[in-house]
């Protein structure tokens, strides 16, 4: 099952709120788990639906030209006393070859959800950059430096992982 949710243009406009702009770019199918493009695969292996909330980010979200943005946001809850906690932000980036430059992406894109307020409304236990790649990257020092520029400039979120990969299937449990 694929997903279409994303078809078409948004249908907002840029000036609205970040949290109204967020609410808006969710997807609302059953295929909520998956994302892919150019045998590219991203996949957090859940079997609730409610548990996973995926958002369209770059040309959707925000479509502006001013900052590179990750493709995709994913959360992933738990229930705690009976009310949902997002406990994993995932931000996801599908590339072809230039790694250090999907993490320039997934930088830019946490700057704006700092500068949303997302992460002063939302308690997060673990941030991901996931990378998810077509053909094999060099693990060259500009990736590296620009990993560590990451961390270092997000470190009140303790980024734990920079994953890159062909295909990958997250598991929260």
């Amino acid at each position: 099952m694929s997903c279409n949710c994303f078809s078409g243009k948004p249908s907002f406009p840029s000036q609205i709120s970040f949290d109204e702009r967020l609410k808006r770019s969710a997807c609302h199918c059953n295929a909520r788990f998956v994302v892919e493009e150019n045998h590219r695969r991203f996949c957090i292996n859940c079997k609730n639906i409610d548990d996973v909330n995926k958002y369209k980010i770059d040309k959707w979200f925000d479509d502006s030209s001013c900052y590179r943005k990750c493709d995709y946001f994913f959360e992933y809850k738990r229930t705690e006393d009976e009310h949902p906690k997002v406990d994993t932000a995932i931000f996801v980036e599908l590339k072809g070859v230039n790694i250090d430059d999907a993490v320039k992406q997934i930088d830019q894109t946490i700057k704006i959800f700092k500068q949303g307020g997302y992460f002063r409304t939302t308690t997060i236990n673990k941030v991901i950059a996931a990378i998810v790649f077509s053909h094999f990257p060099s693990n060259n020092s500009s990736f590296r430096a620009a990993l560590i520029k990451l961390r270092k400039n997000h470190k009140e979120l303790k980024v734990k992982d920079c994953i890159h990969a062909k295909s990958w299937t997250y598991d929260p449990t």
